[in-house]
């Protein structure tokens, strides 16, 4: 009769110790499942810890708890931290893809990285006339970001001579709409040499995440001499 009332209680023990306990549930789902309200813990220990040893609780988009480390923060990866519902405005987040944070600023993810992006053609090309020649870059931002642009050539005629001259126009295309557009006009001196002047094209502005094409653009439209383009260059600084 012993021996079963020692193996009775051995299997009620082991019955508690494996049921969850719920409140405001009849299914709880982990060993203690609060269904809804607050967790509130009374004359709780104030004593500062030691950062490397503490840990803090954070609860995942199901209610679980989880105790990690001390100052440890999630990387999402762009997908992700565009995947976040409703983001609060000034949560900052660490973009592993970006290898920056990232503050939502109650509408879009603003990133605090720098990139810059180059293009350049350092030989002369001869333009044919109406027909654009073209320095693009393509580049995808996981956030918003500011945007500054930079743009040169020197324009020259295509041919010495005395008083011949060349005209046209140089802009920046940002995303299909031209920017600052800029006209240029090359006479050469009485005594037939061929002068050279750079001309600069500059943009700046707020972008939003996704893909972008930025385009520096020279149109030679018309003159006695063709357009010579030498040296032209862009820079696409993003901070």
């Amino acid at each position: 009769m012993r021996i079963i009332l020692i193996v009775m209680l051995m299997l009620l023990t082991s019955i508690s110790f494996a049921q969850n306990t719920g409140i405001g549930t009849t299914t709880p789902t982990e060993k203690l499942d609060v269904a809804t309200g607050n967790l509130r813990v009374r004359d709780i220990n104030t004593t500062i810890g030691a950062a490397a040893s503490d840990k803090v609780v954070t609860a995942n988009t199901t209610g679980v708890l989880k105790a990690v480390e001390f100052g440890e923060h999630k990387a999402f990866t762009t997908v992700q931290m565009n995947a976040i519902s409703s983001p609060n405005p000034g949560r900052t987040i660490y973009n592993s893809d970006e290898k920056s944070l990232y503050t939502y600023n109650g509408t879009n993810w603003v990133g605090q990285n720098s990139k810059t992006f180059s293009v350049a053609v350092d030989d002369v090309s001869t333009l044919t006339i109406n027909t654009p020649a073209e320095l693009t870059s393509t580049f995808t931002l996981a956030g918003k970001q500011n945007v500054l642009v930079t743009a040169n050539f020197v324009p020259m005629c295509n041919s010495n001579g005395v008083n011949v001259y060349t005209n046209g126009v140089y802009n920046l295309v940002i995303d299909g709409v031209a920017q600052n557009t800029r006209n240029y006009t090359i006479i050469n001196a009485a005594s037939g040499e061929l002068p050279r002047h750079s001309s600069v094209a500059t943009w700046s502005g707020s972008l939003a995440p996704g893909s972008h094409t930025i385009i520096f653009r020279v149109l030679y439209t018309s003159g006695s001499v063709a357009t010579n383009a030498s040296d032209r260059r862009m820079d696409i600084f993003i901070h």
